[in-house]
């Protein structure tokens, strides 16, 4: 006599999910910072390498951002 198992002790597989971390993440991440930056925060545990390149694009372009201040404030 075979016992049944109950769903306590069914075993699932863990789900998967894709997670490439391509450039066009880092690309949306510097054309739109903020959706860098929100992306990042959603992701950095389910996505971490999709999350990264998102966090990296948004880093670029707070940079650029930063630099173009400075050079609108000496007049170059």
């Amino acid at each position: 006599m075979s016992k049944k198992p109950n769903k306590h002790q069914e075993h699932q597989p863990a789900q998967t999910l894709r997670d490439p971390g391509g450039i066009s993440w880092a690309i949306l991440g510097i054309l739109v910072a903020p959706a860098g930056f929100i992306l990042w925060f959603l992701w950095r545990e389910k996505r971490p390498k999709t999350a990264s390149m998102c966090l990296r694009g948004a880093g670029v372009a707070l940079l650029i951002m930063v630099i173009n201040l400075i050079v609108m404030q000496l007049g170059i």
